[in-house]
């Protein structure tokens, strides 16, 4: 059986985007609301798999009031739809726990990976799916194939379990863009997620096949929660 989505989106002709764009990939759209009430009606009628939810819909009530009542009521995944990409408004949409966000104008690609994205997330309940916002650009990044970031001069390499992503940045902004204790730092040039130490000692962390120095000031600070 198709999964079913929910698109909140007072914008007719962008939700109409969105919804061919899903059924073209097998999708089931089941309605589009304009705002609050007509949401809380399909949802409270339909049978709903993920919520596409525009930040700005029509009426008084926000995207954001109607993230918290699906946390509290329905227990729904959904996706943030935003033309903002500010520290402050990604800041706030975090706090109401999304699976993602899509920036507008919309990417169809984008869009279809981040839906199935969403879907493989839900399947395993530990994996989260943290929007990395360094300058312009956002990466989605999986904690769980998050293994390592390394700083190299002006950049940070980001190591997932099965490639690598350069990014213009420094080590200490890769780390705070995380929520807090995703990232470890074990010296001036390495941070790891701990979910991924197959080896450790006194000296040496091992992730994979990479062996790191830990760092002789850090080492005495340095906790770990596998």
């Amino acid at each position: 059986m198709s999964k079913s989505i929910l698109i909140v989106e007072d914008e007719v002709l962008i939700a109409s985007q969105i919804k061919f764009a899903l059924e073209d990939q097998g999708y089931c759209c089941v309605g589009i609301a304009i705002n609050y009430q007509q949401a809380i009606t399909k949802l409270t009628n339909n049978t709903v798999d993920l919520i596409i939810l525009d930040i700005n819909i029509s009426g008084p009530k926000t995207g954001i009031d109607l993230a918290e009542i699906i946390n509290q009521d329905f227990k729904i995944p959904f996706l943030y739809l935003t033309s903002y990409t500010d520290e402050e408004t990604l800041l706030n949409l975090k706090k109401t726990n999304p699976q993602a966000y899509l920036v507008k104008p919309i990417n169809e690609a984008a869009l279809i990976t981040t839906v199935d994205l969403a879907f493989s997330n839900t399947k395993n309940n530990s994996n989260e799916i943290i929007p990395l916002k360094l300058g312009k650009t956002i990466y989605y990044i999986s904690i769980d194939e998050l293994q390592y970031i390394k700083s190299d001069h002006n950049y940070v390499e980001i190591y997932l379990t099965d490639r690598k992503i350069l990014v213009r940045a420094s080590l200490i902004q890769v780390i705070e863009a995380f929520p807090e204790g995703v990232l470890c730092k074990i010296n001036r040039r390495i941070a790891v997620n701990p979910k991924h130490i197959t080896q450790i000692n006194k000296k040496l962390i091992r992730i994979a096949d990479s062996e790191f120095k830990i760092s002789k000031l850090l080492a005495s600070s340095l906790h770990f929660h596998k």
